[in-house]
């Protein structure tokens, strides 16, 4: 797996973006571009609470998010899966030290997590998750950063 840092504005529709809203205090967001839904940061694994930082904090984490990103591409600790959660369920991300849990994407509204009655489709989004977050080998991922002209 290889990740190629390009410049938002030049980032193709498969392309995956570290992006930080703007104001304090701000979260974390991974868009994949090919797909319907975020993952944000929460605090720690099992939470749907969203974690929230400074600025400075939060460039830091969007740096080291990416950096677990390739550490994963090497062989470190990474996986998505569907998790029951009650009747629902959600897809989480666990890449290095780092949460995050899949959220529908509404311009205009707040995040909430993704909640699906089904499992077999909570389980075709942690496999779509996944084909961006690590992909094969011989695929080239663009990855592209926005954590200061942020733009839905």
């Amino acid at each position: 797996m290889s990740l190629k840092i390009v410049p938002g504005a030049r980032a193709g529709t498969s392309a995956l973006g570290i992006l930080l809203p703007p104001g304090t205090p701000t979260v974390l967001i991974v868009r994949p571009r090919s797909l319907n839904c975020d993952l944000l940061l929460v605090r720690g694994a099992g939470e749907t609470i969203f974690q929230a930082m400074s600025r400075e904090e939060a460039s830091v984490t969007a740096r080291g998010f990416f950096e677990a990103l390739q550490e994963w591409g090497r062989g470190r600790r990474g996986l998505i899966q569907a998790v029951a959660a009650g009747d629902d369920f959600l897809v989480w991300a666990d890449v290095g030290d780092f949460c995050l849990v899949a959220c529908e994407r509404r311009p205009g509204q707040a995040y909430r997590p993704l909640r699906l009655r089904d499992e077999a489709e909570a389980r075709r989004i942690a496999s779509r998750l996944a084909d961006v977050l690590h992909p094969p080998e011989q695929v080239e991922q663009e990855v592209y950063f926005n954590t200061y002209h942020f733009r839905g």
